[in-house]
């Protein structure tokens, strides 16, 4: 089990010397890849789908009927079945392990050591979370044979009659078989296989182990592997230019050099000369690097109708040979390509591909100003012959196009490509040239090459596909940079005579929508634990006065005229009263779905009314302000109100509390202060911005009636709240006096507005909560009248926000 094959990287790259010259760095026996994190985040949520598992398992149950069965069957096969197990699972441990030390493999063995003691402490932990009588980690002695097989305890009585393997022993086995799996050839890896299954076999028969306690078993010690692999590395299996010579040279190539050419997204490069002078451009894509793309293949394609060949669960194998053919394909059809010379797989679990190369660099490299004449139009040349054989490359930037020594160009990189297209996804490499030559040459002159190319027609269809989604990533960030999408899109119809065309949707899942399931995920996460063991609350519910509840619900609708009148403070402009309401109420749904979402969605409204981004900028700044001045205002009314009496019924934090929030405050402060990033972004934005804001109150201030309007809103926003919540406590009955009520508000809306979850979710509700705790009401009855409060403040108008959203969209105010 400790013996490497022939054609293991390290070993071959390490042996014998080779005919030809290899020129490459140094590579680190152990390294740290992102697959490694991947694996280690998949054997954390399997431990914690067994937790689960085993939190409402009754292993004793299985136990009992399984030994039933047992008995059922000769006792003489059965014991024997079971001795094979356990000899068959202890004996190529031990002799695996002495051989380590024999060999003085001292690094290995270390690392075995330690998988082994992170598996038996993560035992342990499992054990103590679940009880021991759900996954018991040592064995209670006693015997099946002498007690009813409906009373079957932990030990069988089959076997050798020693007590193994118990749980400890399988889990630190597998645990070694786990991490020292990654030095051994396929062959030993396969052997390792069938030695767990008899450890299996052995577990179940002498234990009588509940198959769940198995499998948690295995999972905790793939988890130890994983995290021992995470912090020490994993063995450095990236390909070697010994290796990619050998591998040619059994393929019939006579190879002079190898030299490393450098790592890209997905593979490692190779160039390789041959003695007829000719060079072949090798890849190598490792199982590692395919594996730590999944989650990309797996996100695009769940969110995109049209991600191409990026679908997640193709092999390695698959995605290699898809690039063959769609290069050999290109090239038959007289695509300017390298022809595809070999493909093959490359020890130990990865594919070479190789191409006929000339020396050329990408067309990214090269200044425009020094790019040879007529490049522009091979390009086009290129995505005619591309449109002409119905190939999308999907890929076709200037990282994609190579410019060789002798002036030809040609395109490389048909990993993503498909074949046989039709229809509008056709149009994808004609809008990537486009944008990628309009954010470096101009809008003219890439919209003129282009029709003089493929034709007015194709550019035209384009159109559609003009938008950031359907442009790579490079291309995506030059046009950004550029800020000519929309002079684009209107050059090609000016150019073209096309109509306007609207975006084509190639979002299947938005992502808007995907941050909104997370959100109330997050929020229900948070919401439902505080709940739990209040019975009570839903009869304390039934109980409630409605007539209150309705109140409550027209209390909030008057928090959003209040906003509006606020808003419309904040500018020297007027805005019209419904649209400004339905604004507000909108930001009731977008602030759920997008955190950050309602400022912004104000900002468009009044940039849709005519008003520059600065002056929108300020306006929302003078608004958000004068709502923080009317709060402490009124914290400080209401404590004044409540007096030293009103204080004393909260269960206020002791001094030494304070202060140490206090302290914290401050430090945080000091640290902001000492980091250049947190400093820069208060000096450039949060300053400045704090500055407009005052410079724009003084001039509201010379307005009699925005002022009035722009603090009178922020009051009836604040005030409205507050009597939300005193009539939903009035519901119930008797509460805490109006003073206490408002404060509890007044506190609990701060932690809404720092609160992590979509409108303070969670965090809300427990302020709110521990708060009337605080002044005297009883719990069951906290918790139905903050239910009661956010029902009307905060969870019915999400739904007519929505609508307001959607009709503001279709009459063109945001």
């Amino acid at each position: 089990m400790t013996d490497l094959v022939e054609t293991d990287p390290v070993a071959a790259a390490t042996g014998d010397p080779v005919p030809f010259v290899v020129t490459e760095p140094t590579e680190r026996a152990y390294v740290r890849t992102s697959a490694t994190v991947l694996r280690l985040v998949g054997a954390a949520v399997l431990v914690a789908v067994m937790y689960a598992l085993l939190e409402g398992a009754d292993p004793r149950a299985f136990s009992s009927a399984f030994a039933d069965v047992l008995a059922t069957a000769p006792r003489w096969l059965v014991s024997g079945i079971v001795s094979v197990g356990q000899l068959g699972f202890m004996l190529p441990a031990v002799l695996g392990f002495v051989v380590q030390l024999a060999l003085r493999r001292f690094g290995r063995v270390g690392r075995m050591l330690l998988a082994a003691a992170v598996c038996v402490a993560g035992l342990v932990l499992m054990s103590k979370w679940v009880g021991p009588p759900n996954f018991p980690v040592f064995p209670r002695h006693g015997h099946h044979h002498s007690q009813p097989a409906s009373r079957a305890i932990a030990l069988s009585g089959y076997g050798i009659g020693a007590v193994f393997p118990t749980t400890m022993d399988f889990g630190m086995i597998a645990s070694w078989i786990f991490v020292d799996g990654q030095f051994w050839s396929a062959r030993w890896r396969r052997i390792g296989r069938v030695v767990l299954v008899l450890g299996i076999i052995a577990r179940l028969g002498v234990g009588l182990a509940d198959p769940t306690t198995i499998l948690a078993t295995l999972a905790i010690a793939l988890l130890a592997t994983r995290l021992v692999q995470a912090v020490l590395g994993v063995p450095n299996t990236r390909p070697r230019g010994a290796v990619v010579g050998r591998t040619l040279e059994r393929l019939g190539y006579d190879v002079t050099s190898v030299d490393r050419a450098g790592g890209y997204r997905g593979y490692i490069a190779f160039g390789v000369q041959l003695a007829d002078e000719r060079r072949l451009f090798v890849k190598i894509v490792g199982r590692d690097s395919w594996a730590s793309l999944f989650p990309v293949r797996l996100y695009r394609a769940a969110r995109f109708r049209d991600a191409g060949q990026d679908r997640p669960f193709r092999s390695l194998r698959s995605i290699v040979e898809h690039e063959a053919l769609c290069a050999l394909k290109a090239h038959s059809d007289g695509v300017s390509t390298a022809r595809v010379a070999v493909v093959t797989e490359f020890p130990p679990d990865a594919m070479l591909i190789a191409f006929d190369s000339l020396p050329s660099r990408s067309l990214a490299e090269i200044d425009v100003d020094s790019r040879p004449p007529g490049v522009l139009e091979k390009v086009w040349e290129i995505v005619a012959s591309l449109q002409r054989s119905h190939t999308v490359h999907r890929r076709l930037n200037a990282e994609s196009v190579l410019v060789r020594d002798d002036g030809t160009i040609a395109l490389v990189e048909f990993g993503s490509a498909s074949l046989g297209v039709v229809g509008p996804t056709l149009s994808t490499d004609v809008a990537e040239v486009l944008a990628a030559t309009a954010a470096r040459l101009g809008v003219q002159t890439s919209v003129a090459a282009a029709v003089a190319g493929v034709g007015p027609a194709t550019v035209a269809a384009a159109l559609p596909r003009l938008q950031p989604l359907a442009l790579t990533r490079p291309t995506r960030a030059a046009m950004k940079a550029a800020d000519c999408l929309d002079d684009l899109r209107d050059e090609v119809q000016r150019v073209t005579g096309a109509d306007a065309a609207p975006v084509a949707e190639l979002e299947r899942i938005k992502a808007r929508t995907i941050a909104t399931v997370v959100m109330v995920a997050v929020a229900l996460f948070t919401l439902i634990p505080q709940l739990v063991g209040f019975s009570s609350v839903w009869t304390k519910l039934g109980e409630a006065n409605w007539a209150w509840a309705a109140a409550a619900l027209g209390l909030s609708a008057v928090t959003y005229v209040g906003a509006a009148l606020a808003l419309d403070g904040s500018l020297s402009e007027r805005l019209p009263l419904a649209p400004n309401v339905g604004v507000q109420l909108a930001t009731s749904f977008v602030g759920v779905a997008a955190p950050g979402g309602a400022l912004a969605l104000t900002a468009r409204f009044l940039q849709k009314r005519g008003v520059d981004g600065a002056t929108a900028a300020a306006a929302v700044g003078v608004d958000t302000l004068a709502g923080v001045v009317v709060h402490l205002t009124l914290t400080g009314l209401f404590v004044a109100l409540a007096g030293s009496s009103g204080l004393q019924t909260f269960n206020l934090p002791s001094i030494g509390t304070i202060g140490l929030i206090l302290g914290a405050v401050v430090l945080l402060g000091a640290i902001g202060a000492a980091v250049p990033w947190s400093r820069s972004l208060v000096t450039t934005r949060l300053v400045p911005a704090t500055r407009r804001s005052l410079a724009s109150v003084g001039e509201i201030a010379r307005q009699p009636a925005k002022m009035i309007e722009l603090f009178g809103g922020s009051i009836a926003i604040t005030l409205g709240y507050v009597l939300a919540l005193e009539v939903a406590v009035a519901a119930f009955g008797a509460g805490p006096s109006f003073t206490s009520v408002a404060l509890v508000y007044l506190v609990g809306s701060v932690v809404s507005s720092i609160a992590p979850t979509p409108g303070g979710i969670g965090a809300v509700e427990a302020t709110l909560i521990a708060g009337l705790t605080s002044a005297g009401m009883a719990s069951a009855t906290a918790v139905a009248a903050v239910l009661l409060f956010r029902l009307a403040t905060f969870w019915l108008p999400m739904l007519p926000g929505w609508g307001a959203f959607a009709v503001l969209q279709r009459s063109g105010d945001l």
